[in-house]
C-alpha cells in the first residue's frame, strides 16, 4: 500500500549541503518531499506563514535567527527562535531536531543557561544526531507517526474541541468518551451507522442533571422530565408532587433559549411509561446505565431506524454539548452545595 507524502519544512544554515539530489532522491522513495529549505528564523517564518503546506519541520541546533552564523561556535538563536514558531502554532506541526552537536555539549549549554529547549525534543523521539547515520531512518520514521497521529480524526476532534470535552471530563472519563466518539463520527460522516446512537445521550442527560443535584443547583427532583421543566418554567408540571415544593432565588438559572432546547430534547429522550428510566432517585454514578430502559413516547428510536436522520440527532447532540458547557460553568462558579441551597433555590415555606 502507498504510503501518504508527508511534507517537510527543513530549517539549517548548511541545508543546501545537506539536501543533495542523492538525500532527496532516497527521502522521495520514503515518502517524504521536502516543500521549503531555510537558512535562517526569518525563512523558516516566511515558509510557515506562506501557502506551503507542511507536516513536519526539521531544525538545527547550530543556526541564526537571520542570516548565517560568523564562526564556528554554537550559535542557537534560530533553534530557539523555531521552538517560538512551533508553539506559537500551538503543536499542529510537529517539530523535529536534527543536530551534529553532541548530546552532552547541547545538555551543558543549555543547563549554564538554566534553559529547558531540550525539554521540547526528547531524545529520540524529537531529537535525532546526523552523526549516527542509523538516526537519520529514526527521525523519519518517528515523524511519520507524529504526522499521522496528528492528523488523526481523535487528534484533530480533541484539540478542536478542547474546552467541550474538558467540560464532558467533570462528569466523568465515560461521558467525555461518549461525546469524544459522537463528534469523531460526526467529522467522520459515519452517524448513521449507529443503531441507538441516542442511547448514549440519554445515559449522560442522567449524568448532567445527577451533577446539578449533587452541587444543588437544582432541586432535589426525582425524575428527568421534572429538572428539564424546572430549567424552563422554574417548576415541575402541577402532576409532580414537587409542584411549587421548591422557589427559584436567581430567575432563570438557565439561559431560556438553550433550557427550552434542553425540555425538547428531555422529552424526545425520556421513556414514554416514566418508569424507571424517568426516575433518578437512589441512582448513583455506578448505576446510571441501568437508568434508561423502556419504550419512546415520541417513537424516537423507530424514526432512527427508519430515516437515520443524522440532521436530527445532530441537533440533540449539540444542545447536549451546550447543556454540559453551562454545566462545567455553572458548577465552577457555585461549587458549594450548602450555599447554593440558599442562593440559588429554596424549599417553599408553606410545604
Amino acid at each position: 500500500m502507498e504510503k501518504n507524502i508527508v511534507n517537510i519544512i527543513w530549517a539549517d544554515d548548511d541545508i543546501d549541503s545537506i539536501l543533495d539530489d542523492i538525500c532527496i532522491g532516497d527521502l522521495k522513495s520514503k515518502g517524504f518531499k521536502v516543500v521549503g529549505k531555510a537558512h535562517d528564523g526569518i525563512e523558516l517564518k516566511h515558509l510557515l506563514d506562506s501557502s506551503v503546506n507542511a507536516n513536519a519541520v526539521i531544525v538545527d541546533a547550530n543556526f541564526c535567527e537571520e542570516g548565517i552564523p560568523e564562526n564556528d561556535e554554537l550559535v542557537s538563536t534560530g533553534f530557539e527562535y523555531a521552538r517560538f514558531l512551533q508553539r506559537e502554532r500551538n503543536g499542529r506541526i510537529p517539530f523535529f531536531l536534527f543536530t551534529g552537536r553532541s548530546e552532552s555539549i547541547l545538555r551543558e549549554k543549555y543547563k549554564l543557561l538554566g534553559s529547558n529547549a531540550l525539554d521540547d525534543f526528547p531524545r529520540h523521539v524529537r531529537w535525532f544526531s546526523k552523526t549516527i547515520t542509523a538516526e537519520f531512518d529514526m527521525m523519519f520514521d518517528a515523524i511519520r507517526s507524529e504526522v499521522e497521529r496528528i492528523q488523526s480524526p481523535e487528534f484533530i476532534i480533541s484539540n478542536r474541541y478542547y474546552n467541550e470535552l474538558k467540560a464532558a471530563a467533570f462528569l466523568g472519563k465515560d461521558c467525555e468518551a461518549k461525546i469524544l466518539k459522537l463528534l469523531i463520527q460526526d467529522y467522520e460522516n459515519t452517524l448513521a451507522e449507529n443503531d441507538d446512537p441516542f442511547n448514549n445521550l440519554r445515559k449522560i442527560l442522567e449524568r448532567v442533571f445527577q451533577v446539578l443535584k449533587r452541587y444543588a443547583i437544582i432541586p432535589p427532583y426525582k425524575r428527568i422530565n421534572e429538572i428539564a421543566s424546572y430549567l424552563l418554567f422554574n417548576n415541575p408540571s402541577k402532576k409532580s408532587e414537587d409542584f411549587d415544593k421548591y422557589v427559584s432565588l436567581k430567575k432563570n438559572v438557565l439561559s431560556k433559549p438553550l433550557a427550552s432546547e434542553v425540555y425538547s430534547m428531555t422529552k424526545l429522550l425520556q421513556d414514554g411509561n416514566h418508569d424507571a428510566g424517568d426516575d433518578l432517585a437512589g441512582c448513583a454514578n455506578s448505576d446510571v446505565d441501568k437508568c434508561s430502559e423502556g419504550a419512546l413516547e415520541y417513537e424516537v428510536d423507530k424514526y432512527w431506524r427508519n430515516t437515520k436522520d443524522t440532521s436530527f440527532f445532530k441537533a440533540m447532540l449539540w444542545t447536549m454539548i451546550g447543556l454540559i458547557h453551562w454545566t462545567y460553568d455553572i458548577c465552577m462558579k457555585h461549587p458549594n452545595a450548602e450555599e447554593n441551597r440558599e442562593q440559588i433555590w429554596c424549599e417553599c415555606s408553606f410545604h
